[in-house]
């Protein structure tokens, strides 16, 4: 509701902690109170699983190679 997703992607890889410490300033400087703890909780958990720097490796060294025919 307040910016597009792709300023997620567009960010480099951060740790957990620093997703938690983004969502939670969104919901507590920036005003998101729509955003429950539960589902800030929830965003946090999917950050950590796909925009980390561990788990963006993990994903690159699986993505197929699009560059063979």
């Amino acid at each position: 509701m307040c910016h597009a997703t792709t300023l997620i992607t567009s960010q480099p890889p951060l740790p957990s902690e620093v997703w938690h410490a983004e969502v939670y300033k969104m919901k507590e400087k920036y005003g998101a109170t729509f955003i429950s703890d539960e589902n800030a909780d929830r965003i946090v958990t999917y950050l950590s699983a796909h925009y980390t720097p561990e788990t963006r490796k993990a994903e690159s060294s699986t993505a197929p190679d699009r560059t063979s025919p």
